[in-house]
This record gives C-alpha cells, structure tokens and sequence, in this order.
C-alpha cells in the first residue's frame, strides 16, 4: 500500500504529490464537475431552506437554544464498565475545540431528545482525501431526518486539481445546514446556510484576539500544516497538489524578522500590502500570478515567493529569484501593522486566512474572490462596513 504523502508539507515536491494522488485513484481527476473524488455523483439539497429542510417541532417558542453532540451520551453510557471504548473516528485539534466550546456553553444540551439542532461527533472539518486530518470510512449519511435539524462545519472540500465546492469525499451532509469555509453563491442557499472564515489550527478557542496571541510569539505559523489547508490553501483557499504554501496553506510566519531592510516613518505608512506564495500553475495562479502589476515599490507592497517543494526552482518563472529575494527581506506582521488596506486574492479555494490576518490588524481587507459569500454574510452587512 502506498505510505501517506502529506500535500502540505514544503518538502514534497509536486511530482511526489501528482504521484500520490494517481496511487490514490485513478478516478480521483475527474472534471465533471458533479462528481466526487471517487466519481460518484455528488447529491446536494441545492433548494432547502428553513421552511423545508428543518424540523421546527424540536425547538420551541420562548426556550433557549438546545445543541445535542452526537456520541456524547453513548459516551457517558459506557462509563463503569472496565473500559471506556475510544471513539472509532479520530477528531482533530480544531474539531475537538469547537465541541469544547459548544459542550461548555450554556445551549449544551445532553439530551438529544430535548435538543433542537444536532452536532455530529464525526469530524467533518477537512473532506481533502490528500490532507493528513481526513477522517476516513464516515457514514455516507446521518441516521436521524436524513439531517434535518443538523449542523456540519467544514473548513476543507473538494481536493486537486478543481477543489469541488460540494465534494464531501463519500460523506452526504443531507438535509443538513452547512457552516461552510469558501462557500460560493453558486451553492450557498440563503438564510440556511453559514459561511465561516478559513481559521488556523492555533487559533485561540476563546477569550482573546488572534492578534493578542500573536505579540507573545515570536514565529508562530498562522496556518498549520492543515489540510487541504490544503486544501486550504494558501489562500486558505488553496491547497493540495501544486498549493501554494505546502499547497494549501500560506504558510507566513509571524513574529519580527531578523534582518528587515523595511523602515517604517509612521503608521500606517503602506496604502496596500500582500506577502504571500503565488501559484506558477493549477487554480488561483490565475490570480496570485498577476498581482505583481500592483506593486509601486512605494506605498503598494506585493511581495509573493515561488518557493513551495523540492522542484519549484524547475517550474519558476524569470519573475522567481527576485521575487523570492524581495519575499525575504519583509516581515509580514510589520506589513499588516502598516497598511490601510490588505490584499486578499484567493488560493485554490475561495476563502483566504488572509481575510482574518488583515482585521486582527485593522488592515481593510480587499477582495480578489470571485462569488465568494463572505463570512458570517447573512448577519454583518459587509457593504456597509
């Protein structure tokens, strides 16, 4: 059986990546876009709304809001034997958080039969087959109302080469209300349907600022190896084969640089910045490719690298060295601090970590998405920010 390549690690070359993937599947390539990676076609609710796909029976009027954790009660049922059986399904640092939070709120709900919206124990955060936090053998599908009434968080699908929106890689959310990362217009159904901002794996769970988090380290990574973070991808949208950093995720380190040849009269002093991997080929570089026309060397700052694996230096272009030159010389935490308004072009996915960077630092972000739905959309009135 072929060992597991992590696609996010830049020490894997593109070649090592295209080979993993054609040992994976040889279906795993399909273009239709209403295939999933194994080829099957992918169902999706596209009409549900609240009015339809939500079972209001379960929650009534006047009454708190109750959640209900699947697999929480078979857990305390289990206790007193000589044992504790394990979850059969390994949950993944950040899955495990947002169950912490939900446990520890005052909505928590063990009951499931007093419970209005259900949160599955299975960790559906990363469907890229490719990333190291994939759950494999998930149910196809949920056991209760075919996922009436049910929340699913993910922050990663589809998988090189076209990142499908709606692939969930042989998981079936239903019925189910989807709390999305990259979510597209082209499949967001309004009013039911939440999209999340792409956030990194240390990302505090609660009580503090990301960027209050940020002043007491000194090269802390904002995107883990994280899968399709990958997927993710550099943008967080990026990710997988060909991905920008570790091919999902822009991998920028935090903290001040050694050595910076940049000086900063006051603050504020950039009108727009961006640092980041730019893609050579694959979805996004369409993107990342071109923004070096916005550099002025002066109040707009764009400094992108096409170091990302062994073998870039055999896919660069005559852009690369002095592009990588000038990607070393910025630190990235001094450029946020600096600007009035951040660059955010999308990786191989829409969504970006990106977006979050820039207003943990007051930085205005500016989008470069296409039909991305902004994050928490039906809520905040972005236009008017």
């Amino acid at each position: 059986m072929t060992p597991l390549v992590n696609v996010h690690d830049d020490d894997v070359d593109d070649a090592q990546r295209l080979k993993h993937i054609n040992n994976i599947s040889n279906q795993l390539h399909r273009n239709n876009r209403n295939n999933g990676a194994n080829g099957q076609r992918i169902h999706f609710a596209s009409k549900c709304r609240l009015s339809n796909c939500f079972d209001f029976s379960r929650c009534k009027p006047g009454e708190k809001l109750k959640i209900h954790i699947y697999g929480d009660d078979e857990q305390q049922q289990q206790r007193g034997g000589q044992q504790q059986q394990k979850q059969q399904q390994r949950i993944s640092e950040t899955y495990e958080k947002m169950l912490n939070v939900i446990r520890t709120s005052i909505y928590y709900e063990p009951d499931a039969s007093k419970a209005c919206l259900f949160i599955s124990e299975y960790d559906t955060l990363d469907r890229d087959p490719l990333s190291p936090d994939f759950q494999k053998n998930l149910p196809s599908s949920f056991k209760l109302n075919n996922g009436k009434n049910h929340l699913v968080f993910n922050l990663y699908s589809g998988t090189w080469p076209n990142y499908n929106e709606l692939d969930f890689a042989d998981f079936n959310p239903g019925y189910a209300i989807l709390v999305k990362a990259s979510t597209s217009y082209t499949h967001y159904r309004p009013g039911f349907d939440i999209s999340l901002p792409l956030f990194p794996k240390n990302h505090p769970e609660k009580g503090t600022t990301f960027s209050s988090v940020m002043s007491t380290t000194t090269t802390t990574s904002f995107s883990s190896s994280s899968s399709s973070s990958s997927a993710s991808g550099g943008s967080g949208g990026g990710g997988g084969v060909g991905g920008g950093v570790g091919v999902g995720y822009d991998e920028v380190k935090f903290g001040l640089a050694e050595e910076s040849s940049i000086s900063y009269s006051s603050p504020h002093s950039n009108l727009l910045v961006f640092k980041g991997k730019r893609y050579i080929y694959g979805i996004g570089s369409e993107t990342r490719n071109t923004l070096h026309h916005l550099h002025n060397n002066k109040d707009i700052l764009i400094f992108t690298t096409c170091k990302h694996g062994k073998k870039w230096k055999e896919l660069k272009d005559e852009r690369c060295i002095q592009d990588n030159r000038q990607y070393d010389q910025y630190d990235y935490q001094q450029l946020l601090s600096n600007s009035t308004f951040c660059l955010i072009p999308r990786g191989r996915r829409l969504g970006s970590f990106r977006f979050l960077e820039s207003l943990s630092y007051s930085c205005i972000p500016v989008l470069l998405s296409n039909y991305w739905v902004k994050p928490f959309d039906d809520v905040i009135d972005w236009s008017s920010i």
